[in-house]
């Protein structure tokens, strides 16, 4: 399984995101991007084969 992240880009009111148990199938992940001006997601916690891909 795979979650892909494209168009990292978020309102400027929103200095960094965290999403937790975000599934797909039976897997699921934590992730979080820190800082508004990045370009990738930091992968926190991941439970089951699952992989999660950011587009640049």
């Amino acid at each position: 399984m795979q979650i892909t992240f494209d168009t990292l880009d978020l309102p400027d009111f929103i200095e960094e995101l965290e999403i937790r148990n975000l599934r797909i199938g039976s897997a699921s992940v934590d992730v979080a991007r820190p800082l508004r001006h990045s370009v990738v997601i930091d992968v926190l916690e991941r439970r089951g084969d699952v992989r999660v891909v950011t587009l640049v």
